[in-house]
């Protein structure tokens, strides 16, 4: 009788910490999966409960869920500023690409304003998509840093001769 006693005792025990062990494993394989989909606010942790290797664990897991929240926010914040410098050349190059076919530059030297208009958006752009490519360099680390003198009197004009057209028009 004492050594089912004991038996059952000791099987209780290895529930009991099987159990104590298991259940912030499991934790940890469903905030692994919840990150894996994408998910990085619904991690499932409770964080520093525990004083041992596996509350440990939990805290190491716990930050970086959130440093990869934080560069998942920063990247979307990133792509939509991106998206925005992009179009503001686009839209002077629509705008006054519009006007000249429905005739409203008829005047050679308005023409002539559009075009340059036109020209500098479309360099611009083409600097945009530069600059986006040279991230990706200094992503993988082959980047060169060029200085340069920048005229800002001719690019306020610049400025002004592409957005001009617009802000009258609004």
């Amino acid at each position: 009788l004492s050594r089912i006693t004991g038996f059952v005792r000791d099987t209780l025990l290895a529930i009991f910490f099987g159990f104590r062990v298991a259940r912030p494993l499991r934790r940890l394989v469903s905030a692994t999966e919840a990150i894996g989909r994408g998910h990085f606010k619904d991690v499932p942790l409770r964080r520093r409960r525990r004083k041992d290797e596996i509350g440990k664990l939990e805290q190491a897991f716990g930050d970086m869920a959130q440093r990869l929240q934080e560069a998942d926010e920063h990247e979307r914040l990133f792509l939509m500023r991106v998206s925005h410098e992009l179009r503001t050349p686009l839209t002077a190059i629509r705008g006054h690409v519009e006007a000249m076919r429905e005739g409203l530059t008829e005047d050679p030297d308005a023409e002539a304003a559009s075009l340059e208009v036109v020209a500098v958006a479309a360099a611009r752009l083409e600097r945009l998509v530069g600059d986006v490519l040279d991230l990706a360099k200094l992503d993988a680390h082959r980047f060169t840093v060029l200085r340069e003198e920048v005229d800002m009197g001719r690019l306020l004009d610049q400025a002004y001769a592409t957005f001009g057209e617009e802000a009258r028009r609004r």
